[in-house]
């Protein structure tokens, strides 16, 4: 007790870290509160997965999800798993024609569904056939309008590639010809958003009301 607190601190100190005082039954009560790992080398039986665990099972998962090869994502039937000259544009649009296929699918069910079960008001199902091919309508104008984006997209990417090459080789001239119709390129891909923004925008409307 002598020391005022400084001698109740360093009292406390030896109860739980000198092995030579002895104190058992603090010193039980204290290791009672450490956590398992601190007093074995059992500790990680009997408990949930570790953070390595879900880390490892994680990347496991990423790798499994991510060996796809060209062959496969642009769907060819020959040549090697590789990258071949094509794969890009094959891949896009075999994901636009998916997506097309998948919304002609759904159209489909929700017509069959609505012959099979007609509703009893004529008003109702003459309503609900209005919204069904407007809804068709408005994905084959999204579709379509997709396809354009990307393909204005590709023919802006080969003017400036043209526009580079013809700079590179000295002939100036060419390439302020080239510029108007890379104008006119940007004009296309911008009419082609707003047109898409448009459909969208209708789409959503047609499906609140």
């Amino acid at each position: 007790e002598s020391g005022g607190e400084g001698g109740v601190w360093v009292g406390f100190q030896n109860v739980f870290f000198d092995k030579d005082t002895q104190m058992p039954a603090i010193k039980q009560g204290a290791v009672a509160q450490l956590p398992a790992l601190l007093e074995d080398g059992q500790a990680g039986k009997g408990r949930g997965p570790t953070q390595a665990d879900v880390e490892m099972a994680a990347l496991q998962s990423m790798g499994t999800q991510g060996t796809r090869t060209w062959k496969e994502k642009a769907g060819r039937t020959d040549g090697s798993e590789g990258y071949k000259f094509g794969d890009v544009s094959r891949h896009l649009y075999r994901k636009v024609a998916g997506k097309d296929e998948g919304h002609r699918k759904g159209a489909g069910r929700e017509e069959r569904h609505s012959k099979e079960d007609p509703p009893a008001n004529p008003q109702v199902a003459s309503l609900e056939k209005k919204v069904n091919s407007l809804s068709a309508e408005l994905g084959d104008a999204l579709v379509a309008t997709k396809q354009s984006f990307v393909f204005g997209g590709f023919v802006c990417v080969l003017l400036i590639t043209g526009i580079d090459l013809v700079l590179d080789i000295g002939m100036a001239p060419i390439a302020w010809l080239l510029l108007p119709v890379y104008s006119v390129g940007l004009y296309f891909i911008g009419i082609t958003k707003l047109v898409a923004l448009t459909a969208t925008d209708d789409a959503a409307k047609v499906k609140k009301s």
